[in-house]
């Protein structure tokens, strides 16, 4: 089975203003900047025939600001509402998986905003089925 691919979508739900890696922005609702996003044209994979063939992961990560309890309900939300955005887009709940990471798995360590915002954000892995 090959690798599974991690893609970063620049308009992480509930982006104010994106980075090149992250959104930023602490709600975890999807926001307007998803139209046209190049993560449901990632995770889509269909083949020609119509069957898709591509399983998405979705990680939900968040700044190290709060507790440890609140980041993980807050990771959650924000893979779903970035799960609810691709199914919207027509990719099929049935493969979409959440998991949330919380604040455990941060991409910046320093403790000021910018960094802040480059760990609130929403991963994608797509894998072949």
């Amino acid at each position: 089975m090959p690798e599974a691919a991690r893609y970063y979508c620049r308009c992480s739900p509930g982006a104010r203003g994106a980075t090149s890696r992250a959104g930023s922005g602490a709600r975890a609702g999807p926001g307007p900047r998803h139209a046209g996003c190049s993560c449901a044209r990632s995770c889509s994979g269909s083949r020609a025939d119509g069957e898709a063939d591509n399983l998405v992961l979705i990680e939900g990560n968040t700044d190290e600001r709060g507790t440890a309890e609140y980041n993980l309900a807050l990771g959650e939300r924000r893979a779903k509402a970035a799960m609810n955005y691709l199914v919207a887009q027509g990719i099929q709940a049935n493969r979409i998986t959440i998991i949330s990471y919380g604040k455990e798995r941060p991409v910046c360590t320093e403790s000021t905003e910018a960094c802040w915002a480059q760990n609130r954000r929403a991963d994608f892995l797509t894998k072949t089925r």
